[in-house]
């Protein structure tokens, strides 16, 4: 893994700051307590398949959630926020 110093780490932050201001989002409104996830880590701390977890995300109210937060069927990353929120809504603990 790639070592960043400490202005590299200040650009980067800025660079999220913005691209999230574009988009609309709040990226201080998930707790720092998670952190950015595969689909399929989020799985494995729900103690579920896959599977099983992208039927939860295609209940309606929960996918328009996350559409609005950015995240699609596609999306490989999950961001803070998205994670926060499906760990909320279906009580997983991570």
């Amino acid at each position: 893994m790639k070592e960043f110093n400490e202005k590299q780490l200040a650009e980067i932050q800025h660079c999220l700051d913005r691209l999230y201001s574009l988009l609309g989002m709040d990226v201080h409104a998930a707790p720092m307590s998670y952190r950015s996830m595969s689909k399929q880590e989020l799985a494995d701390a729900a103690h579920v398949d896959r599977r099983r977890l992208y039927d939860w995300m295609s209940a309606p109210t929960v996918k328009a959630t996350l559409e609005e937060m950015g995240i699609t069927k596609n999306t490989k990353l999950l961001h803070p926020r998205a994670v926060a929120y499906i760990c909320e809504t279906f009580g997983i603990t991570v």
